[in-house]
């Protein structure tokens, strides 16, 4: 099969404008089906050991196409395709109770858009088709968390990614300009060529700066927790699960061409991403949106993934390979499955938002008994994520641990201080996940609905779950056979450490225990469960309030909020930084104190007094153009003569 095939898929994906509208997301799942059918052969090839590589054009020309189809590629190529599957599968159930055509019409063709640019720049190595996809991309995706356009906020938000994205796209183009002037090579082989000859950090920051940006590293993640809660939820699956993996996938692809430097490489990716794990895991236990908390989750997890990376790098430098292996394994599988169960558990939040058209934590509550499918499934997620057992976060996680402590006391003491601050980091990390996804379900699932939608929900249509549980099967297949995604993961590695062929996998040992010993307690758990349900059916059953401690006055009021239950963590010294209170106290000589109300908004510091000051410049002399929208045909006729004419006069008289 020719890979241009993929290329050409482009031009079917405006044909689903002339479909009928109750065939769009159909015609949409064929397109994507095609694209990945092709895509995935290619990846396939990878896997079994061959390359795939080529030009579509003259080799060396800016313009031309250089493709490369390899291990990383066919990584990234795999899980884009399932998560955008996954995604679409469920948009079309989701999708349903929207009938405006204009809004249909512009998803699906962004969606289309969106999916194939991605996996076109997994492929793709040339400097300026590179370029084109990504403004691909970016704006395919702004067009979808733009869907709700009426809203003022999720105008503000789709803007604000917008600007971001191409102001990362720009230090991407300064980056590439600077390695074409230097080389004279217009794809990623010039990084090798220039990183022979010269300092190697400080282009590797340009390159980590302009990906990092669309990765989500602390403090350039400020688009991620305001494009997720606006986009439509399995829209935020795909920009969580697979979009932000790009960013990724940029910084491994530069990594692998570093050839020195590399412990100081290693030493500021551990600092920049403990930094990102803590911030994003620190913020999303303050949120009160559901969508909210998951993108800074999201941060979060893109922190474990960069500590990974930096650990194995480090490990590299000293020439430590199986501290090397574990930290790069156990980065890069950690990609995979955040891009599993955070997509889970957007879907989750879909099936929620579906019925009772809310996000917002204070006003859900006993869900679990509305909605039990979506719960199971919704935990499920949230076990995967915090690290547990015996779900396949365990697995990657357990290897960056397993890196830290195993090496640990091997006679440097700069990496000794470095693996302790890390292993105490990556803990705190862990245990605070653990508190806001109990928080997120206890608040959510069980209690007492405290909003009449709520108490109106019913189980969503089997399409949207049953999507859930094929994620949840991929989620088993990597606890329970992690050896074979490692085997894989290994050829990847080997890009990084080529002399290295030994795989640690006797470091897989302890976890594949764990796993088991779990394995077997939850079955006999279950079993406990069934057998009990049928003795009480065969007995008669009956249902009842929850014990309330021996208070039996059952209120919606009386209930933890998602405010009250983090108040404790939130007291915190340093996190009334992240929180503004409205409210005035009542004074001791208030004896009849008139009513009061209380606000508390949570903030992003980073964003307000780094991010915005600047966006919000640019937005506003935006609107300084609004002077050219008349309305009058004649007046747009005018304005492309205009610039026919200027192009003419600049290229008869060589002006450039």
């Amino acid at each position: 099969m020719d890979i241009s095939y993929l290329f050409l898929s482009f031009l079917l994906v405006p044909l689903g404008l002339i479909i009928p509208t109750k065939f769009k997301s159909f015609f949409s799942l064929l397109i994507v089906s095609i694209a990945s059918f092709i895509s995935i052969s290619f990846a396939l090839d990878a896997f079994f050991g061959h390359t795939t590589k080529g030009f579509i054009g003259s080799e060396n020309e800016p313009f031309s196409l250089y493709f490369v189809v390899d291990n990383l590629s066919a990584f990234f190529i795999f899980l884009i395709n399932i998560v955008v599957m996954s995604a679409l599968v469920y948009g079309i159930g989701y999708m349903k109770k929207y009938t405006e055509i204009s809004k249909i019409n512009l998803h699906y063709f962004a969606f289309n858009f969106l999916h194939i640019s991605m996996l076109l720049l997994c492929i793709v190595q040339s400097f300026v088709p590179f370029l084109i996809f990504w403004e691909i991309m970016a704006v395919s995706s702004f067009l979808l968390v733009l869907f709700d356009s009426k809203n003022k906020e999720v105008l503000r938000s789709a803007i604000n990614f917008l600007v971001q994205m191409h102001v990362c796209m720009a230090i991407l183009l300064v980056g590439m300009l600077w390695l074409m002037g230097s080389t004279g090579i217009t794809t990623f082989e010039a990084m090798k060529v220039y990183f022979s000859t010269h300092n190697n950090i400080w282009m590797f920051l340009l390159f980590f700066i302009g990906f990092g940006m669309k990765a989500g590293f602390v403090p350039l993640h400020t688009w991620l927790p305001k494009a997720d809660p606006a986009a439509p939820d399995h829209v935020a699956a795909v920009m969580s699960g697979a979009a932000i993996k790009l960013g990724l996938y940029g910084i491994l692809r530069t990594l692998s061409f570093v050839q020195n430097e590399k412990y100081e490489i290693g030493m500021f990716l551990i600092i920049i991403s403990l930094i990102t794990g803590l911030y994003g895991i620190f913020n999303a236990i303050m949120q009160k949106d559901m969508k909210k908390s998951l993108a800074y989750s999201s941060i979060e997890n893109i922190g474990i993934i960069g500590l990974g990376l930096g650990i194995g790098f480090l490990g590299i430098a000293v020439n430590n390979f199986s501290l090397g292996f574990l930290g790069l394994a156990g980065a890069i599988l950690h990609i995979l499955n955040h891009a599993l169960f955070k997509t889970l558990l957007f879907l989750g939040t879909g099936n929620i938002f579906n019925q009772a058209e809310t996000t917002n934590m204070e006003l859900l509550g006993g869900v679990i008994k509305k909605s039990p499918i979506t719960s199971i499934t919704f935990l499920i997620g949230a076990l995967a994520i915090c690290g547990l057992p015996p779900f396949n976060g365990f697995i990657s996680e357990f290897l960056i641990y397993d890196g830290i402590i195993s090496e640990f006391n091997k006679g440097n003491v700069s990496i000794d201080v470095l693996l302790l601050v890390s292993l105490f980091s990556i803990s705190l990390i862990g245990g605070l996940a653990i508190f806001n996804f109990t928080r997120i379900f206890g608040i959510v699932y069980l209690g007492t609905a405290r909003s009449p939608k709520v108490e109106k929900m019913q189980e969503v249509e089997p399409i949207m779950y049953i999507t859930q549980f094929v994620i949840i099967a991929i989620i088993l297949t990597v606890s329970f056979f992690s050896s074979f995604y490692l085997q894989f993961i290994s050829q990847i590695i080997a890009s990084f450490m080529p002399n290295y062929h030994t795989i640690p996998f006797a470091a897989l040992a302890p976890q594949n225990e764990i796993v088991v010993v779990l394995v077997v307690l939850i079955s006999i758990v279950l079993i406990m469960f069934f057998v009990r349900k049928f003795v009480v059916q065969a007995n008669g059953e009956s249902y009842g309030p929850t014990w309330g401690c021996g208070y039996v006055g059952e209120t919606k009021k009386m209930q933890y909020t998602a405010s009250s239950f983090s108040e404790s963590f939130e007291k915190l010294a340093f996190l009334s930084l992240f929180k503004t209170t409205k409210y005035k106290e009542i004074e001791k000589t208030d004896i009849f104190p008139v009513s009061r109300t209380f606000v508390q908004t949570n903030e992003d510091i980073l964003e307000e007094n780094i991010i915005d000051p600047p966006i919000s410049y640019i937005q506003k002399n935006l609107k300084n153009f609004a002077i050219f929208k008349s309305g009058n045909t004649q007046t747009y006729v005018w304005y492309a003569f205009l610039f026919i004419l200027v192009l003419f006069i600049i290229t008869f008289f060589n002006i450039i």
